[in-house]
């Protein structure tokens, strides 16, 4: 499934929005630590900062959406089977449960709704295998 339309795939129910922004997605892979810690991405979306994340990481990413599962599926093909790439469909706060979102140190990447990020980020807090956090959170509609 390729995604021509942005405007009308994004779900409000899921609070989407999309980092598009080359600038940020840049900045983002600058402010990262520099080792070779697997990364974990909440929310991967259309996929444009995972393709970043791969230039330079292993990335587990972990989306909510059945759409864009399948989307992401299909754009990252090679890189999920080459092993960089392990997609995880479903809602992450399930997954993550009481332990830990990954079962070895990792750093934390995410574009979050506001709706959802506090909890997300109180999660990793407790996480021991969570060592960075990376997080921008969506303004609020209206606001």
């Amino acid at each position: 499934m390729i995604i021509d339309n942005l405007s009308e795939f994004a779900s409000k129910r899921f609070g989407q929005n999309f980092l598009k922004s080359n600038k940020y997605l840049h900045k983002i892979i600058q402010s990262m630590p520099n080792d070779n810690l697997q990364v974990a991405e909440i929310g991967p979306g259309l996929g444009d900062l995972t393709k970043e994340l791969l230039g330079v990481r292993n990335v587990t990413a972990f989306e909510v959406d059945k759409r864009l599962c399948e989307h992401l599926s299909t754009e990252f093909k090679a890189s999920i089977d080459n092993g960089s790439l392990t997609l995880q469909c479903g809602d992450v706060l399930e997954r993550w449960g009481e332990g830990t979102l990954l079962d070895e140190p990792y750093h934390l990447v995410a574009n979050l709704p506001y709706y959802i990020a506090t909890n997300i980020i109180l999660k990793a807090f407790k996480d021991t295998h969570c060592q960075s956090i990376l997080v921008m959170v969506q303004k609020r509609s209206g606001y």
